[in-house]
């Protein structure tokens, strides 16, 4: 990728009831992990920023 975007913000889902991903499976942390690292290995330049997860 030879241009980057200055910042790409990541999140894990937050199941809602009654939402249309609400039946959806969680996310896996160490998945979540693995997504971070490739972001990071294929936009160097890129700042990645971690989105805090909302406890309900």
């Amino acid at each position: 990728m030879e241009e980057q975007p200055e910042s790409v913000p990541m999140n894990k889902l937050v199941k809602i009831e009654g939402t249309p991903y609400s039946d959806n499976e969680n996310v896996d942390n160490f998945d979540f992990i693995k997504v971070i690292a490739i972001a990071r290995i294929t936009m160097p330049k890129t700042y990645v920023r971690l989105q805090p997860e909302e406890i309900l």
